[in-house]
């Protein structure tokens, strides 16, 4: 499955508590601060990130991005970084991915740099592409899952306010020995949670983050989230 869309963003951003905080799409030069963000936050991400255990090297990530930057509007999963100004460091990484059986939705997924956390950042950025999803992509599903000892997770969609649908069971593999015994955490249960363009009005947040955002054309330009 796919993600189509046909004007995909150049840039986001969104003022918050006096900031203008920046999202923007992943590319080929990000691979060296990337693998910096990585490695400083293996203790965090390793428990419940699979491809935290792999080693992160400058190559690798150039060849993941790039593959990135190639499916970008083409059908491809959207991967944004985050940042605190636009010329900033990487502090974290949030995306869209057609994990979804919708095929005109699509699955959140985020982590945060150790250094910025507590800053309410997966928060913000889920509320801001649940709104680009809704008011720009015109998608009927967005949804996000966790595993059920992913605590951090949990709290971060709660404060979205996804709806909970139910517990999969063994939704993912389980973690080898070798990386349990660096540090891999899993349950048999993911949770999965979701939103549609009709719960729109129960989000007490929504006005506002339509409000502050603002999406950036492939020229530069830049428009309200809601047209």
């Amino acid at each position: 499955m796919t993600i189509s869309i046909e004007c995909p963003p150049s840039a986001m951003s969104i003022a918050h508590r006096g900031e203008e905080l920046w999202l923007l799409p992943a590319c080929v030069d990000d691979a060296e601060e990337l693998v910096l963000a990585v490695n400083s936050s293996l203790l965090e991400l390793r428990p419940y990130l699979p491809w935290a255990h792999r080693a992160q090297t400058v190559a690798f990530q150039k060849e993941r991005l790039a593959a990135i930057e190639r499916g970008y509007g083409a059908g491809g999963d959207q991967t944004f970084h985050m940042r605190l100004d636009r010329g900033g460091p990487i502090v974290g990484c949030i995306g869209l991915h057609a994990r979804t059986l919708s095929s005109i939705g699509t699955e959140i997924g985020f982590w945060v740099r150790s250094s910025a956390t507590g800053r309410g950042l997966a928060t913000l950025w889920s509320q801001a592409l649940t709104v680009l999803c809704f008011e720009r992509y015109g998608f009927d599903r967005v949804q996000c899952c966790h595993n059920e000892l992913n605590l951090g997770s949990a709290r971060v969609i709660d404060k979205v306010g996804f709806k909970h649908e139910g517990a999969l069971r063994r939704y993912t593999r389980q973690p080898s020995p070798e990386r349990v015994a660096a540090g891999a955490v899993s349950g048999l249960l993911t949770h999965m949670h979701a939103l549609c363009p009709e719960d729109r009005d129960e989000l007490d947040w929504y006005g506002h983050v339509c409000s502050a955002l603002t999406i950036y054309d492939q020229d530069g330009h830049p428009h309200p989230a809601v047209p």
